[in-house]
């Protein structure tokens, strides 16, 4: 897969120069002029698995997930502070989503962003450089239909691996939107792993989260300014 080549790209260039320190400036992955492998090549941990909805009525929310059997799903607003969260135990896999009841009468991505920083979920600038982020992309993203979203990958070092993760935050009407993946590795040796395994959130999880109707949600603290 071309994107996978260029995050394995980038995640060794960034071992290779010692990113254990603050980053200064995110850095961008250039698209890498590699001929697609076969599918037996795919190291993210879900090869030949399939890929099937979980829908969560609370949060009128629908996430395709790769193995689905073999995730652990809490989906509580007494627990996890309201967040759904969903656990892949063999590849130490996490997926976070939750849905916000905004008060302004229309929100996109800003007011979203602003939300989910809030909640403790989207990093802000100083945390972006004291744990030394690296971007692998970052676009905007009208997903799901109709919504005004930003979907972020990027990784982390962090003590005896690597963290990957796959944000999308997006805004419509009086709703935002927080999902987050986070994907966990051991060492350098395992950068190619984590780049399929980002990719694949990416495409095929993070892009094709689905809405309808939400049971009345919560709401979500103090109104972004």
């Amino acid at each position: 897969m071309r994107a996978a080549a260029a995050l394995s790209t980038l995640l060794g260039v960034a071992l290779a120069s010692g990113c254990g320190g603050a980053a200064k400036e995110p850095k961008v992955a250039e698209p890498a002029p590699v001929k697609k492998p076969a599918a037996d090549g795919d190291r993210s941990g879900f090869a030949g698995t399939s890929v099937t909805p979980h829908h969560s009525a609370r949060l009128g929310l629908t996430i395709p997930l790769p193995d689905r059997a073999a995730w652990q799903i809490v989906d509580l607003e007494a627990q996890q502070g309201g967040w759904l969260v969903a656990t892949h135990g063999p590849t130490h896999t996490v997926v976070r989503a939750r849905r916000f009841d905004e008060v302004a009468p229309v929100v996109g991505r800003k007011e979203c962003e602003q939300r989910a920083t809030l909640a403790g979920e989207l990093p802000t600038a100083v945390e972006l450089e004291k744990r030394g982020f690296e971007t692998l992309s970052d676009e905007s993203l009208h997903r799901p239909k109709g919504w005004d979203g930003r979907r972020w990958v990027a990784f982390e070092p962090a003590p005896g691996g690597l963290v990957g993760h796959v944000f999308l935050v997006t805004g419509r009407a009086r709703s935002c939107l927080v999902v987050h993946v986070v994907a966990r590795v051991n060492g350098d040796a395992e950068a190619n792993i984590l780049a399929d395994r980002l990719e694949l959130f990416s495409a095929r999880v993070v892009g094709a989260v689905t809405v309808d109707t939400a049971d009345p949600p919560m709401m979500g603290g103090p109104t972004p300014p």
